[in-house]
């Protein structure tokens, strides 16, 4: 039996897990996330004394390896076909969500890692997208440097934003970020006009081989290759030290830092990467559109942002992808039936779900149980170091 004070034996010993959440509170439920609530946890403690049943820990199953190959290897193949069978409109489309893709992984690192709620990545994305046409237009950059370039510009301005951020409660970052958002479009058209801002087009480069008139082609790669950049380096930094450590934070920052864990550089750096991120988005995005338009960056972009983030899971950036196709094709659906006022009450609706029936952790857990059950299923037993309460 399990102490219920600590979660782990009953000999007084604390067993911290760095890696995720788990364990009891003081009142003997299961720990979830301080500052984000119970519907953001993901617990592998079951409580017996509760549910009166003997059911198995909550865990995750994985996929056969095949499979995950496979699926990476279908994702390869498609987005390497795409331009040669989607026309102009379709492949903008494409590179659109990837720009959004990007922005959102920056997203997830803050919400889903490090539990910190933000609603002001819709403006940083915009913020972003008039910083690298200014780089290019002012200093000549090209698209394929304007993209890191914006992405530190922005990392300091994260940094700027988690400084206060960090002395805030969680209801005054939520204002904080919130009011970042609201005031983007307002201070857009006010120094740089009403109308927007034109810059010139970007050409690709010489070495692609690309003609002027590809230019299209030319975004979508670099979106291409941004995006999975931006991928396999937040799976490393978040499987690595970082990502324990930003984890530890968001569980319980008082243990981490006793163990030794400097939760204010962490989160820091969890501003910088998501401000970043959200800049080299707002670069794609100029990339392939060279014009940037204050109300095309509302505060509603920043809500649907949060609202795609929570439904695929905060913390699955393998869903970032998905999560982009929906921003772009959701309004155009909806315009296609008739319904192009309605959107900003199907993300009411969806937000809605999102926290209360799938409880905030998104329909991954739902999709891998659903598809893991039978043949692809590979260890149904619970995790090593998973702790139920007798």
């Amino acid at each position: 039996m399990s102490d219920p004070w600590t979660g782990g034996p009953p000999d007084g010993r604390v067993d911290l897990d760095l890696g995720g959440p788990g364990g009891l509170d003081r009142d003997g439920e299961p720990r979830g996330l301080p500052g984000l609530g119970d519907w953001l946890a993901d617990s592998p403690v079951v409580d017996r004394r509760r549910t009166g049943r003997d059911r198995k820990p909550a865990h995750q199953r994985e996929l056969r390896p095949a499979a995950h190959l496979g699926a990476w290897l279908a994702l390869a193949v498609a987005a390497v076909v795409a331009p040669t069978v989607a026309d102009p409109i379709q492949l903008s489309w494409l590179t659109r969500s990837l720009a959004l893709a990007v922005a959102i992984m920056g997203l997830q690192v803050l919400l889903g890692h490090g539990g910190l709620l933000s609603l002001g990545q819709g403006a940083l994305l915009g913020l972003g997208a008039w910083t690298a046409g200014e780089l290019i237009a002012d200093l000549g950059l090209r698209g394929e440097l304007a993209v890191p370039v914006t992405a530190v510009v922005l990392a300091v301005a994260g940094v700027a934003i988690g400084l206060p951020g960090l002395r805030l409660s969680r209801i005054g970052l939520v204002l904080l970020t919130l009011a970042v958002a609201v005031s983007f479009p307002l201070l857009f058209q006010k120094f740089v006009g009403p109308l927007g801002r034109p810059y010139d087009r970007v050409v690709p480069p010489v070495w692609t081989g690309l003609d002027e008139t590809d230019d299209g082609v030319w975004a979508y790669g670099l979106a291409v290759a941004v995006t999975t950049v931006a991928y396999v380096a937040l799976r490393v930094a978040l499987g690595g030290r970082f990502g324990r450590s930003l984890r530890a934070a968001r569980d319980d920052a008082q243990a981490a830092a006793a163990f030794g864990v400097p939760v204010a550089r962490v989160r820091l750096i969890a501003f910088a990467l998501s401000a970043g991120l959200a800049g080299a988005g707002g670069a794609l995005l100029v990339v392939q559109t060279p014009f940037v338009y204050g109300p095309d960056f509302p505060f509603q972009l920043s809500i649907q942002l949060f609202a795609v983030v929570l439904v695929l899971g905060a913390d699955r950036l393998a869903g970032a992808v998905a999560g982009g196709l929906w921003l772009v094709l959701l309004p155009r659906a909806l315009r296609a039936v008739g319904l192009a006022g309605y959107v900003d009450l199907v993300y009411a609706v969806v937000l809605l779900a999102a926290i209360v029936a799938l409880r905030g952790r998104g329909v991954g857990p739902l999709v891998e149980r659903w598809s893991v059950t039978g043949r692809l299923g590979r260890d149904r037993r619970p995790p090593a170091g998973a702790v139920v309460a007798d």
